[in-house]
């Protein structure tokens, strides 16, 4: 009768950086190790089977690799947890996990991928974790600014459009929870015909010509595909899932309430904006992907039409005072969750020694065979 037997690892190798706290898959306990950087990869080992788990004799009949793993986005998915095996004559195989949106168990079959297994060939299991970004994915509208570094070391407003490759642009920096600027890597154009715009509640300022309040919203549109932080009524409080534009689009408008996190760097609390409205745009148009070197920033950006840039100056916020007196949200990275990984083996034991009579009488025995 086959019996299974589940081994976690004792040993971890970065192979490419990006995976935060990986000791944390060493055991099934809800802390999880992180990641945000595409083809981050993570290596596990040190599984340690003995003949106290698989008895010498045994027949081995599957090998599996598993994590406990989720996304953050639990629809209009864009990222993904890998699991790769590299195999004793250094081939290697990979296969995306389903994704999920709570910690769940899935399980990849790895018995073909060795022409046998036995316990050294387990032990040595090199067993690897990816955290896959979607090719594809979202982009920017033309009037879309990001903040840049000029060369006098100033802040400034920056139409997408000007972004280019080198620019120093501001942007949260997840792994290390401090703002700065980061250089833009790669900027990215293509055509797109579906837009989604979403307007947030209106904020109240003090007009520095008029002495009056008066009311500016904040609005982005994004492609229809771009994943967009949101926060809803369930979601726990400092936290945020993340929807593709379309379905925050979809969701509003069948009554659901939405917010936007804000976080600013005079106060490293994430406040909740209510999203207003959203309007759905079809048009061709070009859409901007700003890639920036370091995979954990986050830019910070603005998208002003010509009519709120001349609105803002008539009540003294010209774009440097706006960088610096109204917070703007940031495009936040997607991120695949890992608790645990393991190793799982189904064998069948030895046979178990049947005892059989032989001879007659004084000469009779019994023997085990």
């Amino acid at each position: 009768m086959s019996q299974v037997v589940t081994k976690f690892p004792t040993s971890t190798t970065v192979i490419v950086s990006g995976w935060n706290n990986p000791t944390n898959a060493y055991a099934e306990d809800g802390n999880c190790t992180y990641s945000s950087t595409n083809n981050a990869e993570q290596k596990y080992g040190g599984w340690n089977f003995t003949t106290s788990d698989i008895p010498g004799g045994s027949t081995i009949n599957k090998v599996e690799f598993g994590a406990k793993h989720y996304e953050a986005p639990p629809s209009g998915y864009i990222d993904y947890t890998t699991v790769k095996y590299v195999n004793s004559s250094g081939s290697s195989t990979s296969t995306q996990l389903t994704t999920r949106t709570t910690l769940t168990w899935d399980w990849w079959d790895i018995t073909s991928l060795e022409s046998s297994w036995d316990l050294t060939k387990l032990n040595n299991a090199d067993c690897r974790i990816i955290m896959t970004e979607a090719s594809g994915g979202g982009c920017f509208s033309e009037d879309t600014f990001f903040i840049r570094l000029a060369e006098n070391g100033e802040k400034e407003l920056v139409n997408v459009r000007d972004v280019k490759p080198g620019d120093m642009l501001y942007a949260y920096l997840l792994s290390d929870d401090v703002f700065d600027f980061v250089k833009v890597k790669e900027v990215r154009c293509s055509d797109a015909e579906e837009w989604i715009t979403l307007y947030l509640a209106p904020f109240y300022k003090h007009s520095k010509t008029t002495g009056e309040m008066f009311a500016y919203q904040s609005h982005f549109t994004y492609t229809a595909v771009q994943p967009c932080p949101v926060w809803h009524e369930g979601v726990e409080d400092g936290k945020y899932v993340r929807f593709i534009a379309r379905e925050v689009y979809e969701r509003l408008r069948s009554g659901q309430a939405l917010w936007m996190p804000y976080k600013t760097k005079l106060s490293k609390r994430t406040v909740r904006v209510p999203i207003q409205r959203a309007e759905l745009h079809v048009r061709k148009a070009k859409a901007y992907n700003v890639i920036l070197e370091r995979r954990d920033a986050m830019p910070c950006l603005e998208e002003f039409h010509p009519n709120d840039i001349e609105f803002l100056e008539r009540h003294g916020y010209p774009m440097k005072r706006f960088i610096d007196e109204i917070p703007v949200p940031m495009v936040t990275k997607v991120t695949v969750y890992v608790d645990a990984v393991a190793l799982r083996v189904t064998f069948t034991p030895p046979a178990a020694a049947v005892p059989r009579n032989i001879g007659d009488s004084l000469a009779s025995a019994v023997v085990n065979v």
